[in-house]
Formats: C-alpha cells, structure tokens, sequence
C-alpha cells in the first residue's frame, strides 16, 4: 500500500512539474508575441511619422517655388525642384518620394459645373476624345457625369447610370452623385473594367473644383492631344518634345504653337499649377508606409487638403 501511494505520489508531482512548464512555455511565448507586436506597431508610427516628415519638406520645397523672390509662381513646369524625385537617409529611416501635378491631369470633377447640378460640355467633349485616343468606349463619360452630378437621372444614352443601374450589381452600391475624392473612384463607375482603369489612371485626376485648367508644362501626350478633335496622340507627343528645356511661359504661346493648338479653347489650358500631389515612402526597421497627400498652393500657402494612407 505504502509503495502504491509513493508511485501515485510521484505521478502527480511529474504532472505537476509538466503543467508547470507547459504554462511557463506558453507564458514566456505569449510575452514574445506582445513584444514583438508592440515593436511593429512602434516601427509602424515611426514610419508613418517619418512620412509626415516628407510631407513638411514637399510643402517647403512648393511654399518656396511659389514665392516670387525666390521661384517664379506663374510658371510650373518638370524642371523644377518640386517635380524631382527625392530619396534620402534620415535618422535610421529611408524616405524617398515624389511630387505630381494633378493639373497636367484630366480633373474628372471638370465634367459638371461648379454647382455639380449639371454637365459640362466642353469639357464632356475633351474627355470623349481621350477615351477615343486610349481605344476606349466614350460612354465612360456618360457614365462619369452620371456619377458626380446630383441628380438620379441618367444621362439621354445608353452608357448613363444612375442608382437602378448600380443597386442591381453584386454587391448593391449607389452612384457617389457628388464630386470624387479620388479618382480611383472610376473603378466603380460602368464600363470602367480593369484596363480601361490602368489606361485612364495615370492621365486623370479629381480635384475639389471643377474650375480648374490643364497645365501644359506637365500634361503628358494623351491629356495635351484632348484638348482638340484634330490632334492625335503623335500631335502630344510633340508637345511633349517642344517644351523640354524650353516650356511655355504663358498659354498665349502655347494657343499660337502651331496650326493645332491654334485651335485649342484658352479656356481650357495655363502654364501654372494649384495642386500637387505627394506620394511618400517611408521604411524604418522593416517596416514600410506610404503617405499619399493631396496639396493645394494658394502663392506661398500650401495647405493638405487630405491625407491617404497605401493608396490614393
């Protein structure tokens, strides 16, 4: 009896010891985890700071270029110090970024008027032609207004919708009927599939105005060959070549150009810029953020009008 109660005595003191180092094995793994995620979340905000940091030097570098005793406020173009991609070691972090004109872009929010009541169309015409030199469908653009304007009224064609195109989809969504935010927003609207997308992206914009005239120092070939039925996409990409080192200092020189931009509406275009878009990349201790931050330069006021993170 004595020796079977020594045996039992002897299994529960090795359970014991087992259980024991089970919950210290779990306990001290546990710990590991919460550091190492404290850390993340710590690199996180380090980087995400870091970022910020970009985005203070992308608005010295615009309030300086918009000082008339130090850059020249009337003229934007990709020769200056804001169009140069930087990348640079700070502080245990590598932050790199670059500036864009969102003006040398189509502004999609162009397409109604400043009311957003009702189309414009103009500039519905110049975003045809666009399509038109990417080989997409110009009811896109129906589809656009549709999007933006106020009301739930298609547009008097077969590309417009409104709400009872965009309620039978899977998932069910709404039409924004207001101006976009983003202009990743077109990923959304009808007849904008995935290559339609990747086409239009880099060429478009949406601004918070829809006042707001294309930049011909900075626009590439398609949005500068738009601004015209009778200019082709070789037509842009001559205006590209003509003003490297030697941009336009006002648009009355562009409009008398040549025969083409002779043609061209005044209204439609200038040589200098209000919005700017940061893209920002900032990697400390593995870890990586991205700052996406929309500006508007009023002459040596830059102020952020919003702030992406990932993606804009």
């Amino acid at each position: 009896m004595r020796r079977q109660q020594q045996g039992v005595a002897l299994i529960t003191a090795v359970l014991i010891v087992a259980l024991v180092t089970a919950t210290a094995v779990a306990m001290a793994t546990r710990q590991q985890v919460d550091i190492r995620r404290s850390a993340n979340i710590f690199s996180n905000d380090a980087a995400y700071l870091f970022a910020l940091g970009a985005e203070d030097y992308a608005r010295n570098v615009l309030q300086w270029d918009g000082d008339p005793n130090k850059g020249d406020p009337n003229v934007d173009h990709l020769g200056e110090n804001w169009a140069q991609t930087v990348s640079v070691p700070v502080e245990g972090a590598m932050l790199s970024g670059s500036v864009q004109d969102l003006q040398g872009r189509f502004n999609l929010n162009a397409l109604v008027d400043n009311s957003g009541q009702a189309p414009n169309p103009a500039m519905v015409n110049r975003f045809r032609h666009l399509l038109r030199l990417l080989d997409l469908d110009e009811a896109i653009a129906d589809a656009v207004v549709d999007w933006i304007d106020a009301d739930t009224t298609p547009q008097p064609s077969f590309g417009g919708a409104e709400d009872d195109f965009y309620t039978l989809q899977d998932p069910p969504y709404r039409a924004a009927n207001t101006f976009m935010a983003s202009a990743s927003e077109l990923r959304l609207v009808r007849g904008v599939d995935a290559e339609a997308y990747d086409k239009l992206i880099p060429l478009v914009s949406a601004l918070p105005a829809a006042d707001t005239a294309i930049n011909v120092n900075t626009a590439p070939a398609a949005v500068l060959a738009a601004l015209h039925d009778d200019m082709t996409l070789q037509d842009g990409a001559d205006l590209v070549k003509d003003r490297e080192g030697s941009e336009f200092t006002d648009k009355d020189q562009f409009i008398n150009h040549n025969q083409k931009t002779n043609q061209i509406d005044p209204n439609l275009v200038a040589v200098n810029s209000s919005y700017y878009l940061l893209n920002a990349v900032a990697e400390y201790d593995q870890t990586v953020a991205r700052l996406h931050s929309l500006f508007r330069r009023e002459g040596t006021e830059v102020t952020v009008l919003m702030r992406s993170r990932g993606a804009y």
